[in-house]
């Protein structure tokens, strides 16, 4: 029963659109502007406040830290219950049932369940992250002025989440060597995030 509850909680924090309810206090709609994505660097790019993006991130990460707690909790700090709510509060965000299952990414709510699990490993992965990201900015950086003449935005728009995958991916290698038992925990969650930016990357790529 403590696991059904979990997942249950854990789905339906996950499926409360922040980022939704941010943008609207400034008359935005995240689906008809930027993206689409509902999620924290959309918040950015239909407001323009830096603010807004503030409150969605801390609203979006505040879903998986709030769901491992309330596991810890419940289970006594089980692993597979852990791993059993960081990925289904991820499914939440990523295909929340409030939005009909069209939800944000998950990378802002896997970071707050990781914020909760090892906040030292949190600041790792971000910082290989967004290295990563500024990386390949730089390295496509030719390629998007080549684009200009052309007037094709595949590459402005793949290079961040590029950037995210590299970044991702160099995670998961950093905590398969130095914090394999967290790495257990959030790899269900991971893989959703995963899925998430292949879909994008195929959107600009078909």
């Amino acid at each position: 029963m403590p696991l059904a509850i979990v997942t249950a909680i854990s789905y339906l924090l996950g499926s409360i659109p922040f980022s939704m309810f941010i943008a609207s206090l400034y008359k935005k709609d995240l689906r008809k502007m930027g993206t689409g994505n509902i999620g924290t660097a959309n918040v950015y790019r239909a407001t323009g406040r830096i603010e807004a993006a503030l409150l969605a991130l801390i609203g979006d990460m505040g879903k998986g830290a709030l769901a491992v707690i309330m596991t810890q909790k419940m289970t006594s700090g089980s692993q597979a219950a852990l791993a059993l709510a960081v990925f289904f509060v991820v499914a939440g965000h990523n295909w929340p049932v409030f939005l009909g299952f069209r939800g944000g990414r998950g990378l802002a709510t896997l970071g707050g369940a990781l914020l909760i699990l090892n906040w030292r490993e949190l600041g790792t992965s971000l910082i290989i992250i967004i290295l990563s990201i500024l990386l390949m900015d730089r390295l496509t950086g030719r390629w998007r002025t080549l684009s200009k003449e052309s007037e094709s935005l595949l590459p402005t728009m793949t290079s961040q989440v590029a950037g995210r995958m590299v970044g991702i991916g160099l995670s998961i290698v950093y905590l398969e060597v130095f914090n394999p038992s967290v790495l257990i925990i959030i790899s269900g969650g991971l893989a959703l995030v995963i899925i998430k930016h292949i879909e994008r990357t195929q959107k600009f790529i078909t």
